[in-house]
């Protein structure tokens, strides 16, 4: 360090320059040098609080929208791509609704029988019951009470006839204003069911005799998705 200096007094002297040689001036000593690696604001802290640097800042700022997009990502996709386990439910269901329809044909021909639930003789609701015996829930032996069961949880009820699927419960109003006759959906706008008439058969649905008498249809669990 060179110094200059002036004398004012006998007991004062005055610096008037500083040349720096490689150590800071006496006046700069007066403030506390921060150390390197802390930020100015905390100089001659060695307890305060360690403020984010910009680039801290700058990458807690993309951490954030990367997760964000992952996020979004992944509450959209179930809207695209239908996961393993909806879709085994849906070929599950498709099994049941043809294993439904080939067991209803099966017994295209058998007879009709009031209070009958077995192939030697069926009524409307005994022929549904006995169809779902084997796998399927276990139908109470009434036409309404069938029907009745569409306000179950599990169950679906089907007002038109347009959304029914092969398997779904159709019903019409054979009783006078209520709930008389009960079968199963097969598909092309057909259900088959046993008649006192005709036995087990396949009807339309919008014939002149059973489009009139529609009620509804209900979904079981079985053929759920």
């Amino acid at each position: 360090m060179v110094l200059l200096w002036s004398r004012t007094s006998s007991k004062r002297s005055v610096p008037l320059l500083a040349a720096w040689t490689g150590r800071p001036s006496p006046r700069r000593l007066r403030r506390p040098v921060p150390p390197r690696g802390r930020p100015a604001s905390h100089a001659g802290s060695a307890t305060g609080p360690k403020q984010p640097t910009r680039r801290s800042r700058l990458a807690m700022r993309i951490h954030l929208r990367s997760v964000g997009a992952v996020v979004g990502i992944l509450l959209i996709l179930p809207l695209f791509a239908p996961t393993g386990a909806i879709a085994g439910r849906r070929r599950d269901a498709r099994i049941e609704r043809q294993n439904i329809e080939e067991r209803a044909r099966s017994q295209r021909g058998a007879p009709y029988r009031s209070g009958g639930t077995s192939p030697g003789g069926f009524d409307c609701s005994g022929f549904t019951r006995w169809v779902f015996s084997r796998r399927g829930p276990n139908l109470p032996h009434s036409s309404s009470q069938q029907f009745a069961l569409g306000k179950r949880h599990g169950y679906k009820r089907i007002w038109k006839r347009s959304k029914l699927e092969v398997g779904d419960l159709v019903f019409h109003d054979t009783a006078g204003g209520r709930v008389g006759h009960a079968g199963i959906y097969v598909g092309g706008g057909k259900f088959i069911s046993s008649t006192s008439s005709r036995g087990v058969s396949v009807e339309s649905l919008s014939d002149g005799y059973w489009g009139p008498r529609w009620v509804g249809g209900v979904r079981t669990p079985l053929t759920q998705t």
